[in-house]
């Protein structure tokens, strides 16, 4: 069975198209085609959709929950942190030494 196909348009800057068309070139491609297995390698590349069940768990009303017991020492040490946008999680005071 033949996947539908959807027209989509972008608007690239000049540059950028041109990387595009040489890479394309390089593979013996069209920019279409190129463009098109390179998008669909990049949603692949994300993060896969949830199964039924595993959707239906993350939508579950999970009321209210006791509070997780740590045990007698407590949550463990953990080091300070700050989200840089673009960046994302950066450890205060840099990696710990191994």
């Amino acid at each position: 069975m033949a996947k539908a196909q959807v027209p989509v348009t972008w608007r690239l800057d000049p540059e950028l198209f041109a990387r595009v068309e040489a890479a394309a070139r390089a593979e013996g491609k069209s920019v279409q085609a190129f463009a098109s297995e390179a998008l669909a390698k990049a949603v692949d590349d994300l993060a896969p959709m949830p199964s039924d069940e595993d959707r239906a768990w993350l939508d579950a009303d999970m009321g209210e929950l006791p509070a997780y017991d740590w045990g007698p020492d407590g949550p463990p040490a953990g080091r300070p942190v700050r989200y840089a946008p673009g960046r994302g999680l950066i450890i205060e005071g840099g990696r710990p030494e191994r």
